[in-house]
């Protein structure tokens, strides 16, 4: 990410100088070294939600990203932590 970063710096930098080519083609680069998310169907969100019972307690996005596996699925959620139980606050 820090990579995307600085070149999407390098493109506002070079915008004035003439030379926003090299700046977009190191943009591009970045870009295209990012991997890519894939996001849940709505059919697995549904099921994600079925099979967590609809708990109030964890959510998940329309777009979650999902890493498929030979048995299943891991699709990413929110879990809700109450500020009393969180050694954070």
């Amino acid at each position: 990410m820090n990579e995307l970063i600085s070149a999407a710096r390098g493109v506002l930098e070079n915008w004035e100088k003439g030379d926003l080519a090299a700046a977009v083609r190191a943009l591009q680069g970045a870009l295209e070294a990012l991997p890519e998310k894939v996001t849940a169907t709505p059919e697995q969100v549904a099921v994600a939600k079925d099979y967590t019972g609809w708990s109030d307690e964890l959510r998940f996005d329309a777009d979650a990203e999902i890493s498929l596996a030979d048995k299943g699925h891991w699709i990413s959620g929110w879990q809700w932590i109450p500020r009393d139980d969180d050694p954070a606050q």
